[in-house]
């Protein structure tokens, strides 16, 4: 039952997140990054957190950074919580440093699988029970 609620959150998580960054269109924000967030409270120890990539939207090969921001209730950022990051074929685990920023890059080198050339790639952060996913959108070469 709370496995079906978390995917769900994340299902919608997504979505939303691709509404808000208007991924239907190759606009100009090649440089520009796109957050999402923040999401919580995740159980047991009732963190928020929100996630950046940058840039949003790229030309294969390519890389971007995924900065995640972990804070309290009280909106104070949390050093050294554990960050699972997943999606292009690739699960990191990564933690918090001082400021309670998390960093994760991946090199996008391919177009896709098969013959695609333009698609969405998401890629999901967990914190504790809560996951959050980000979308970066691989354009089409021309």
């Amino acid at each position: 039952m709370a496995y079906k609620k978390m995917v769900k959150m994340a299902l919608t998580v997504f979505v939303v997140s691709l509404l808000m960054a208007g991924c239907s269109s190759m606009e100009s924000e090649s440089t520009a990054d796109h957050h999402v967030g923040p999401v919580g409270p995740t159980y047991p120890s009732l963190y928020y957190f929100e996630a950046t990539v940058t840039p949003h939207s790229i030309v294969p090969p390519a890389s971007v950074i995924f900065m995640v921001r972990v804070f309290d209730s009280n909106g104070n950022l949390v050093p050294n919580v554990p960050v699972h990051m997943s999606g292009a074929d690739t699960t990191t685990l990564g933690e918090t440093d001082y400021s309670g920023i998390a960093r994760f890059g991946l090199e996008i080198t391919v177009k896709g699988a098969g013959s695609i050339t333009g698609y969405i790639l998401p890629i999901t952060f967990m914190v504790e029970d809560t996951f959050l996913t980000i979308p970066v959108q691989i354009a089409p070469t021309t």
